[in-house]
């Protein structure tokens, strides 16, 4: 188990320290954070998208002023001018080719997990970072004495300024399988001058393996939001007025404590892009707030100045947007304000039909035929999905190789049209590596995903696949 799940005062210790440079004089900017990693032969660990996102709350909430990552998008490593040799021939055993690196956008641009768990924080900093930026971190007594195999104390971090501030929860932890939820929890926070319990009455439950936000103090006008047991995300004008969204924990309820508003100061709203509510400031100014679901909230961004929400990926413009959608020709979209407000509307292109072809050639041995000839405009890109267990699978066009993975327990996405001249007159030709029971990274794999061994030839090897367009 590591550190880096565990709240400290990250400006004045570096996770990485001793640094050359006086911590006091200058802010923290967080580099190469680790949201993804390249695997190894030997190793090939498996980072989720609740990892990556536990890893940048907890930094955020520790200290750090910027966001840096290695890497953001993988990639490929191109072969030298002989088309032979690799520039990855390394004695750790990486692919040649692949450097994929689990990074929150692959190789081939496909959203990894980790893409829209980050995009929930990049969504809020994006908003409210210049009001995060001058906020010291503040930590709870005998928070260097929390180990990272401690499940039951809550690891919390507040970052504040003038009183009004942002609370820090993480329950995660790299390798720990027992890991539970914590409930019944009730946060008060000592500020100068009053006290703020989290919530008022009754408690709450952070989950297994979440990380939380929760905003106290903040401003609203001439109004105040004591508290929110929701996670703040974006804030949008709506015709002229400010139009908050939050979003709640999975299976929680969420509730708004306000002062300075006409009305009743705690509400109680439904969870949902059904439950907007608005209150009215004491000086007359109108605010509205919605609460998402997660499951919303993961499928939300801003595309010029409107929140869209959709299970598509997105690709905005000046112009408008694009949306994309691997298998599918029709994609569901909520776009707001619009005149259709909250309602979910469809966008539909004519459905494509790839014409391939797969052959297996002995045990060990596949080729694909694909040409894409036929004119698609509303296609982006094919990818060969191949869905296989092997130790290595590496792909060929013309006797060089193309491609290569490390098996890890997922199907093997390649983006095609970098290859859509080369396959016009070569197939493609898999060699799949069989995978055996004294293989070092087994403990890595998913355990669904390791073979029975008991069933397979007497050398403990196992080799199968699959493979569509």
């Amino acid at each position: 188990m590591s550190p880096f799940c565990l709240f400290k005062d990250i400006r004045r210790n570096p996770d990485y320290a001793p640094v050359r440079y006086d911590v006091n004089a200058f802010p923290s900017f967080c580099a190469e954070m680790g949201v993804g990693i390249q695997m190894i032969y030997s190793r090939r660990p498996i980072v989720s998208g609740k990892a990556a996102e536990a890893l940048m709350v907890r930094t955020l909430g520790s200290g750090s002023n910027g966001i840096g990552y290695y890497m953001y998008h993988g990639g490929s490593t191109p072969l030298r001018s002989d088309s032979i040799g690799s520039y990855n021939d390394e004695p750790m055993g990486m692919p040649k080719i692949s450097y994929d690196f689990q990074a929150p956008i692959g190789e081939f641009g496909l959203e990894h997990e980790s893409y829209r768990y980050l995009r929930l924080l990049h969504t809020f900093l994006d908003d409210f970072g210049s009001q995060l930026a001058p906020m010291q971190s503040v930590l709870p007594k005998d928070y260097d004495k929390i180990v990272p195999s401690d499940r039951e104390t809550l690891r919390y971090a507040a970052r504040m300024s003038d009183g009004s501030g942002f609370l820090f929860m993480v329950n995660f932890q790299d390798h720990d399988e027992q890991r539970h939820d914590q409930s019944s929890l009730q946060i008060k926070l000592n500020l100068l001058g009053e006290s703020i319990t989290i919530p008022s009455s009754g408690s709450f439950t952070l989950p297994k393996d979440e990380s939380l936000i929760l905003p106290f103090n903040f401003k609203l006008y001439d109004a105040t939001l004591k508290y929110a047991t929701a996670q703040l995300l974006m804030k949008i004008d709506d015709r002229g007025v400010d139009h908050y969204f939050f979003f709640a924990p999975d299976g929680a309820d969420a509730e708004y404590l306000f002062s300075g508003i006409k009305g009743k100061n705690l509400i109680l709203p439904k969870i949902g892009v059904d439950g907007t509510f608005t209150v009215t400031t004491k000086a007359g100014k109108k605010i509205k707030i919605t609460t998402l679901t997660r499951s919303q909230a993961l499928n939300s961004c801003k595309v010029n100045g409107k929140i869209l929400i959709t299970d598509a990926t997105v690709l905005p413009s000046t112009e408008g947007v694009s949306l994309l959608s691997l298998g599918k020709n029709s994609v569901d979209y909520i776009l707001y304000p619009s005149k259709y407000s909250f309602k979910m509307q469809r966008a539909e292109v004519k459905a494509v039909s790839p014409q391939f072809s797969w052959q297996m050639v002995g045990g060990r041995r596949m080729t694909i035929h694909f040409n894409d000839s036929i004119k698609t405009p509303q296609v982006n890109e094919y990818f060969l999905k191949v869905d296989y267990r092997a130790d290595v699978a590496m792909a060929f066009i013309n006797g060089i190789l193309a491609q290569d993975e490390f098996y890890h327990g997922a199907p093997w996405m390649i983006g095609l049209k970098r290859y859509r001249e080369k396959m016009s007159r070569e197939d493609m030709v898999f060699y799949f590596r069989p995978l055996t029971s004294k293989a070092p990274y087994l403990k890595d794999l998913p355990k669904d995903k390791i073979p029975d061994f008991s069933k397979v030839s007497t050398r403990g090897e196992r080799c199968s696949y699959h493979s569509s367009v």
